[in-house]
């Protein structure tokens, strides 16, 4: 598994010189570098310890470029703290380690270096100095090694203490989400774009498709240095330089991240867990504008603080922060923040939702994400789940907000699955929803069906779109889909033809509607072939618009009327009888016009013509012209 560690301390403390002590290799590449002697970019070597390499990312000590240092922070495995023996303990000493801790970095070694330079009395005051700094922070128990970078003194037994520090480091990497934060971007002359990184989880490989978050270019691989030598493909804990094809340098900045296509999901709102240093100058309060660090990347946002106003120095809370640009992130991931004035690291955290919407402090939300460090996996994916409420989730997003493995939230999802804690609503976009949202829905259906029976109970059922509709919110067609297939599956709903209706509805014709009923069956029976229009059947029947609709579609579906269209309505067995004049007519003749018609029928225009296009529109006839041939026996 590869391993990166990375270095940290103050300024001029010897952190590049011993780099290069102990691997051969400068780290300081630019020309102010080594004209002022301080590191402001980060640097990049490597160590071979028998047949392990480890990449070491060297950062700046300086105050001025501590956004710098915690940019190489950014997935190292552990740390190697370097103190200068004639200066001890230094503001940057601390701030780094700080920065450290609340990065999650929990491992260590301690360099004191320049040891050459002070008598053994003040070492072993120094010393105590240190493990007296260190005993309240994440590096308690770390081993002490002196060293004097010029000399060679130490170097043996350091590299000795940091083969043992690999050896013990037993974490694995995840490798599925594959994530690049750029921490250099440049161009190579006769290859192109080049960007360089910490690969912190998954692999990629050459001639594979890519995108710069949080933006939306894509680019494709071109070649992949890992520690200076080509390789088919990156692993999780590489320093990486990737060769991008089909990308221009001025359209990347540091910061962004390289990912798969659709793997990540831009946000301007995320939801944290803030820890809040004891040695924070200032309580933070609520709508307090920060310097806010993620990966490689710095950018101003502002805390909006969810569970009280203002944030005590070493306190803890969970929080949004809202950012003035969008950025990526995944669930677990670590940050830092730093005040305006005094410019001073302050605090830090976990993400907890990278896709957040803004919450408000009753939120439901907040209980869960107070709680869910306790929360088992199922339960974390089955709470994730059910926020997603009415839209669901797809899996894509659901490993962005668990941070799980894809076979170990495969694993959950089918448990919960089998459990009928959540259901796959969709197969094609692989989308999950909540056992409570699915029963909402389909309650809601069953209720509009319910009551547009009784409303109508003339009607058959009711249109899909209808349906939708109703529900007055926006869910995707396949979970729409989903929840009437399961409804009709449970024998809930029927779907006859292009209705839906109540399992089981029939349409019944009640005492009240009874007499309307038979009313205008009767009037358009005795009208013959010129049965009373529309308008004339409603001022004849004292009912309603509805209702008199409702029956008429009622007796066209029991068969006992046609509905030539929206005026002219005849019984079904006087159509019957003048099809069969019309076929013994086409028996003589071959062609029919609209007056030979009229002879045939007695029949106005008022009347003929739609009577004529309804039998063209059912395929019996065949309008050429002015004239009409059979188009078939009928």
């Amino acid at each position: 598994m590869p391993i990166v560690m990375g270095t940290a301390g103050h300024i001029d403390h010897g952190k590049t010189t011993l780099v290069r002590a102990l691997t051969g290799i400068d780290c300081d590449r630019l020309a102010e570098e080594k004209k002022r002697g301080i590191t402001i970019e980060l640097g990049f070597a490597y160590l071979d310890l028998g047949n392990t390499r480890i990449g070491i990312v060297d950062v700046p000590g300086h105050e001025k470029f501590v956004k710098n240092m915690v940019s190489g922070a950014v997935g190292i495995d552990f740390v190697l703290l370097v103190i200068a023996a004639d200066e001890g303990v230094m503001p940057q000493t601390k701030e780094h380690v700080e920065i450290c801790s609340l990065l999650g970095i929990s491992k260590g070694i301690v360099a004191l270096t320049k040891v050459d330079m002070v008598e053994e009395e003040w070492l072993e005051l120094v010393q105590e100095d240190i493990k007296e700094f260190l005993a309240s922070t994440f590096l308690k128990d770390a081993p002490i090694v002196p060293v004097s970078s010029t000399k060679g003194q130490g170097l043996e037994e350091l590299k000795a203490t940091i083969e043992k520090m690999v050896a013990a480091i037993k974490q694995e990497k995840p490798l599925d989400v594959f994530r690049l934060p750029i921490d250099r971007v440049f161009t190579l002359h006769g290859h192109g774009t080049v960007i360089t990184g910490t690969t912190l989880s998954g692999r990629i490989k050459v001639g594979e498709e890519v995108q710069i978050y949080p933006g939306e270019l894509l680019a494709k691989i071109r070649n992949i240095q890992v520690h200076s030598e080509s390789k088919e493909e990156a692993l999780a804990g590489q320093r990486t330089a990737v060769n991008l094809q089909g990308v221009e340098k001025d359209k990347i900045e540091r910061g962004d991240v390289l990912a798969r296509p659709g793997s990540l999901f831009p946000s301007t709102t995320w939801t944290v867990k803030i820890d809040y240093l004891s040695s924070a100058p200032r309580p933070l309060k609520h709508r307090s504008e920060i310097h806010f660090h993620h990966g490689c990347k710095e950018v101003m946002a502002r805390v909006y603080l969810l569970e009280k106003d203002e944030l005590s120095p070493g306190e803890s809370a969970l929080a949004q922060i809202r950012f003035s640009q969008p950025m990526v992130a995944l669930f677990g991931d670590r940050f830092v923040l730093r005040s305006f004035s005094p410019l001073q690291t302050v605090g830090g955290g976990k993400v907890l939702d990278p896709l957040a919407t803004h919450l408000k402090r009753k939120s439901k939300d907040i209980l869960f994400f107070k709680e869910i460090e306790q929360l088992n996996p199922e339960e974390i994916v089955a709470g994730q789940i059910k926020r997603s409420g009415f839209k669901g989730i797809d899996i894509n997003k659901l490993l962005v907000l668990t941070n799980f493995r894809i076979k170990e939230l495969e694993k959950y999802l089918q448990k919960l699955c089998s459990e009928k804690v959540v259901f796959l609503v969709s197969k094609d976009k692989k989308l999950y929803m909540h056992l409570e949202i699915v029963k909402e829905i389909k309650s809601n259906i069953l209720k509009y069906l319910k009551q547009f029976h009784k409303n109508n109970p003339l009607e058959e059922g009711v249109s899909r779109n209808e349906v939708y509709s109703s529900l007055n919110i926006k869910i995707d067609e396949h979970v729409f889909s989903y929840m009437l297939n399961n409804l009709k599956k449970d024998k809930q709903i029927d779907v006859v033809d292009k209705y839906i209706k109540i399992y089981g509805y029939e349409i019944k014709v009640h005492s009240d509607s009874e007499k309307i009923y038979n009313m205008v069956l009767n009037l358009i029976s005795k009208g013959k072939l010129t049965p009373p229009t529309y308008k004339e059947l409603k001022e004849k029947v004292s009912c309603s618009p509805k209702e008199l609709n409702d029956i008429l579609r009622l007796l066209e579906k029991e068969g006992k009327v046609v509905r030539l269209n929206e005026n002219i309505v005849y019984a079904k067995q006087v159509v019957e009888e003048l099809l069969d004049k019309l076929t013994a007519y086409f028996e003589q003749q071959q062609e029919l016009t609209p007056a030979d018609f009229k002879a045939l029928t007695g029949l106005s225009r008022k009347y003929s013509i739609p009577l004529l296009e309804y039998f063209d529109k059912e395929k019996i006839t065949m309008r050429i012209g002015d004239k009409r041939v059979l188009r078939k026996k009928a």
